[in-house]
Protein backbone atom coordinates (compact mmCIF):
# COMPACT_ATOMS: atom_id res chain seq x y z
CA UNK A 1 0.00 0.00 0.00
CA UNK A 2 2.69 2.22 1.22
CA UNK A 3 4.71 1.67 -2.03
CA UNK A 4 1.47 2.42 -4.42
CA UNK A 5 0.83 5.80 -2.55
CA UNK A 6 4.94 6.75 -3.14
CA UNK A 7 4.69 5.40 -6.78
CA UNK A 8 1.35 7.57 -7.27
CA UNK A 9 2.81 10.85 -5.48
CA UNK A 10 5.68 10.52 -8.02
CA UNK A 11 3.84 10.22 -11.03
CA UNK A 12 1.68 13.19 -10.01
CA UNK A 13 4.64 15.20 -9.38
CA UNK A 14 6.50 14.92 -12.75
CA UNK A 15 3.55 15.09 -14.88
CA UNK A 16 2.50 18.26 -12.76
CA UNK A 17 6.46 19.39 -13.93
CA UNK A 18 6.38 21.28 -17.36
CA UNK A 19 9.69 22.10 -19.16
CA UNK A 20 9.74 24.91 -22.12
CA UNK A 21 9.38 21.92 -24.26
CA UNK A 22 6.50 20.39 -23.15
CA UNK A 23 4.17 21.46 -26.40
CA UNK A 24 6.74 22.18 -29.17
CA UNK A 25 9.50 19.26 -30.01
CA UNK A 26 12.69 20.72 -29.37
CA UNK A 27 13.44 20.04 -33.71
CA UNK A 28 11.14 22.58 -34.63
CA UNK A 29 14.28 24.51 -36.05
CA UNK A 30 14.16 25.20 -39.73
CA UNK A 31 12.51 27.14 -42.33
CA UNK A 32 9.10 27.76 -41.95
CA UNK A 33 6.98 29.25 -45.27
CA UNK A 34 4.12 31.62 -45.58
CA UNK A 35 2.32 31.95 -48.88
CA UNK A 36 0.55 35.01 -49.12
CA UNK A 37 -2.95 34.45 -50.67
CA UNK A 38 -4.00 36.26 -53.50
CA UNK A 39 -0.44 37.33 -54.46
CA UNK A 40 0.72 37.44 -57.81
CA UNK A 41 3.45 40.00 -58.65
CA UNK A 42 6.32 39.82 -61.46
CA UNK A 43 7.88 42.25 -59.64
CA UNK A 44 11.40 40.57 -58.39
CA UNK A 45 11.40 43.05 -55.89
CA UNK A 46 7.92 42.09 -54.31
CA UNK A 47 7.65 38.69 -52.88
CA UNK A 48 4.81 36.36 -52.33
CA UNK A 49 6.50 34.26 -49.75
CA UNK A 50 7.13 35.20 -46.23
CA UNK A 51 10.05 33.22 -44.18
CA UNK A 52 11.06 32.66 -40.50
CA UNK A 53 14.26 30.65 -40.28
CA UNK A 54 14.77 29.37 -36.43
CA UNK A 55 17.97 28.51 -35.62
CA UNK A 56 19.34 26.46 -32.42
CA UNK A 57 21.31 29.42 -30.60
CA UNK A 58 17.75 31.55 -29.57
CA UNK A 59 17.90 33.23 -32.64
CA UNK A 60 16.10 33.71 -36.02
CA UNK A 61 15.42 34.93 -39.16
CA UNK A 62 12.27 36.87 -39.97
CA UNK A 63 11.56 37.65 -43.50
CA UNK A 64 8.01 39.52 -43.81
CA UNK A 65 5.99 41.82 -45.63
CA UNK A 66 7.53 41.71 -48.64
CA UNK A 67 11.18 42.22 -47.97
CA UNK A 68 13.74 40.35 -49.77
CA UNK A 69 15.92 40.00 -46.76
CA UNK A 70 15.58 38.63 -42.79
CA UNK A 71 15.57 40.77 -40.18
CA UNK A 72 17.80 39.24 -37.00
CA UNK A 73 15.78 38.42 -33.66
CA UNK A 74 15.72 36.64 -31.05
CA UNK A 75 13.32 34.10 -29.46
CA UNK A 76 11.76 32.54 -26.38
CA UNK A 77 9.82 29.72 -26.11
CA UNK A 78 6.12 29.49 -23.58
CA UNK A 79 4.49 26.14 -23.48
CA UNK A 80 3.25 26.15 -27.13
CA UNK A 81 4.19 29.80 -27.83
CA UNK A 82 7.34 31.15 -29.46
CA UNK A 83 8.17 34.98 -29.08
CA UNK A 84 9.85 36.87 -31.67
CA UNK A 85 11.92 40.04 -30.42
CA UNK A 86 13.60 42.08 -32.65
CA UNK A 87 15.77 43.93 -30.46
CA UNK A 88 15.74 41.76 -27.46
CA UNK A 89 12.99 44.27 -26.27
CA UNK A 90 10.67 43.87 -22.99
CA UNK A 91 7.31 43.11 -25.22
CA UNK A 92 7.80 40.43 -28.67
CA UNK A 93 7.13 41.47 -31.78
CA UNK A 94 5.44 38.38 -33.21
CA UNK A 95 4.34 35.46 -31.45
CA UNK A 96 3.45 32.49 -33.40
CA UNK A 97 1.47 29.60 -31.44
CA UNK A 98 3.26 25.53 -32.36
CA UNK A 99 0.64 23.40 -33.66
CA UNK A 100 3.53 20.62 -34.50
CA UNK A 101 6.72 20.89 -34.99
CA UNK A 102 6.11 21.67 -38.91
CA UNK A 103 3.06 23.94 -38.87
CA UNK A 104 2.98 27.28 -36.79
CA UNK A 105 -0.01 29.85 -36.79
CA UNK A 106 0.72 33.60 -36.31
CA UNK A 107 -1.44 34.81 -33.22
CA UNK A 108 -1.83 38.64 -34.93
CA UNK A 109 -3.33 37.27 -38.26
CA UNK A 110 -3.46 33.80 -38.10
CA UNK A 111 -1.58 32.88 -40.96
CA UNK A 112 -0.35 29.19 -41.39
CA UNK A 113 3.33 28.90 -41.66
CA UNK A 114 4.49 25.30 -42.67
CA UNK A 115 8.03 23.99 -42.24
CA UNK A 116 9.90 22.95 -45.23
Amino acid sequence: MKKSILILITTAFFISCTSAYDSIPPDFTGKYVHKIPDCFSNNPEELCIEIIWIKENLTASLMFGGIDYGTPATYEIKKDLILFYYNNGDKPDVIFRAESDKKLIRLDDESVWIKE
